[in-house]
This record gives structure tokens, C-alpha cells and sequence, in this order.
């Protein structure tokens, strides 16, 4: 389960263009440092696809997926 401060900052990220979220999200898998450039970009469309048009419930539970993926990469 996601902290309650990341929560937070997914519902603030609905409301800033797709541009900024990818400069956010490849920022965020620098600090991660992900040796696997595949990895890097299925993660950075993964967020684009679930902000591109706002949540349903098929985004949600992608967006889940993707927060666990990232807690196994930086394990």
C-alpha cells in the first residue's frame, strides 16, 4: 500500500500536462537507477498511458501494478 504522501502527490500529477509527467517520471527512474532502459520505458508509458485521460478502473489497478514494480526495483 502506498504511503498516504504518495498518494497525495498522484492526485495533485492529474492535473499537469503528459510532458511534465514524463519529465517526472524520467527523473524519478534516474533516482532509481535503472540499469534496464526496456524497463525505463514501459514504466514511463505505463504512467502516460494511465494520466493521458484521466482514472477508470483499469488505470487504478495499472497504476498499482506499477507502484509494486517500482518497490521491486528498488529493493
Amino acid at each position: 500500500m502506498p504511503s498516504d504522501q504518495v498518494i497525495d502527490i498522484e492526485k495533485k500529477l492529474r492535473n499537469y500536462s503528459v510532458e511534465d509527467k514524463q519529465w517526472l517520471v524520467k527523473k524519478v527512474t534516474e533516482q532509481l537507477q535503472l540499469s534496464d532502459s526496456q524497463t525505463a520505458t514501459e514504466l514511463m508509458k505505463s504512467w502516460d498511458d494511465a494520466y493521458s485521460d484521466g482514472l477508470d478502473e483499469s488505470e487504478i489497478t495499472m497504476l498499482e501494478a506499477v507502484r509494486c514494480h517500482q518497490g521491486k526495483l528498488s529493493e
